[in-house]
């Protein structure tokens, strides 16, 4: 995929494993054992690298146990892309936007502030404690015409994302605060997926298995999906994985919607959950306490004294 040489390659990566074990790394929020207040963590990639001394192609590294609830049993919060769009990608602002848009696209969009996105798409440097050391393009003016505006347009034109975004400005002023990010398909995007050299000797890097691919047909028979939904469907299965799936689909079936497909595609969206009865409890009305004794006798003789007068004033006799 990338015509890369077998000699050189080994010296590359040894060259690459090198500069990510110096490089800082900020985990900003980051949360140890019984804490309470986030901090910031400030690490690298790699804690260790070892590598042979000859020059072949070993190398090993060991990573902080820090990180591990970051890399390690993720089945929500990762994304996935096919590296065919991305080696396309020609500016470093728009390989790590793309990145970052990826990792937002299941929400359709997404508010970041300034401050933020040009750390993500590394418009800042740090030095080896976290701290800016640079600030490329400082100006927002500069920012946006030279890194942000080519690399949004970079997508739009090479990769399987449409990215479109509104300045968010701080109000009052004309500052512009953050950007909010709509994230949708490129609708040309299998146009423009980048050829594989030698195609018919490599592997199928994104080949669907037949159990897998069954599943989505049957799932797009049966709701009737158009192609943008089955695709969304496909990328709903990379993201969170065939039992997500699978429960959205039998809650939408249970639901029985006019709309199934709609349905699905938002159940998908929005993680929806099992549906949940919930009973109504009748009150019933506290049974009204007897009146005291005393109080029944006096209720008993007016009702008897009403009754002999009654009679009385009929002219029969009352026993």
């Amino acid at each position: 995929m990338f015509n890369l040489k077998k000699d050189d390659l080994y010296d590359e990566l040894r060259d690459v494993v090198s500069q990510l074990k110096v490089k800082p790394l900020v985990v900003r929020n980051h949360f140890e054992p019984g804490d309470k207040k986030p901090k910031n963590l400030l690490t690298s990639w790699f804690q260790d690298v070892v590598t042979e001394a000859d020059g072949t192609g070993y190398i090993g590294v060991s990573i902080s146990s820090r990180l591990k609830p970051y890399l390690l049993q993720v089945k929500r919060e990762f994304f996935r892309y096919q590296l065919c769009y991305a080696i396309e990608l020609r500016s470093a602002y728009a390989l790590r936007l793309y990145q970052w848009a990826k990792r937002w696209q299941f929400a359709g969009r997404h508010s970041i502030s300034v401050e933020e996105l040009r750390m993500i798409i590394g418009a800042e440097e740090l030095d080896e404690k976290g701290r800016i050391k640079k600030r490329i393009l400082p100006q927002f003016g500069e920012f946006h015409k030279w890194a942000l505006r080519p690399a949004v347009k970079e997508i739009n034109d090479m990769t399987d994302l449409k990215l479109f975004y509104v300045e968010q400005k701080t109000p009052g002023t004309k500052r512009v605060e953050a950007l909010l990010f709509r994230i949708s398909v490129n609708a040309r995007a299998d146009r423009l997926l980048a050829p594989i050299p030698d195609a018919d000797q490599q592997p199928e890097l994104f080949q669907e298995s037949d159990d897998r691919q069954k599943h989505v047909e049957g799932i797009r028979a049966l709701f009737r999906l158009s192609k943008p939904q089955a695709q969304r469907l496909r990328m709903a299965l990379n993201e969170f994985g065939m039992d997500y799936v699978k429960e959205k689909v039998e809650i939408v079936k249970r639901m029985e919607p006019e709309n199934g497909a709609r349905a699905l595609m938002a159940a998908l969206k929005d993680d929806w959950q099992p549906p949940v009865k919930i009973r109504k409890e009748h009150r019933r009305s506290p049974a009204a306490e007897p009146p005291p004794v005393e109080e029944q006798e006096e209720i008993r003789r007016k009702i008897k004294e009403q009754i002999v007068a009654y009679h009385q004033s009929e002219g029969s006799i009352f026993r």
